[in-house]
């Protein structure tokens, strides 16, 4: 599956779960916030794909994704990054 294939299912699925997905300029790679009670991810238009796919994988792996349907590729790459953060938690 194309990278940036798997990156626009993964913005599709955060949308189905309420954020707003906005691909920005900046001096930023990109990540999730709360404002004003609305749930944004911004995407630095300028990072590579890829980059910007394990962004959305962190961010997907906070939430119960279990009733969802996804293709096989996307819930692959968030299970991995779930497991990249509950890695990095656990050697703290």
């Amino acid at each position: 599956m194309n990278i940036q294939h798997v990156l626009d299912d993964m913005v599709e699925l955060a949308r189905a779960l309420g954020y707003v997905v906005r691909r920005e300029k900046g001096a930023f790679k990109g990540g999730a916030c709360l404002l004003h009670n609305q749930k944004i991810i911004l995407l630095n238009k300028h990072v590579p794909a890829e980059t910007l796919s394990i962004t959305m994988a962190r961010i997907l792996a906070m939430h119960d994704l279990d009733g969802l349907v996804m293709k096989p590729a996307i819930r692959s790459a968030i299970k991995r990054e779930a497991q990249s953060i509950s890695s990095k938690n656990n050697s703290d």
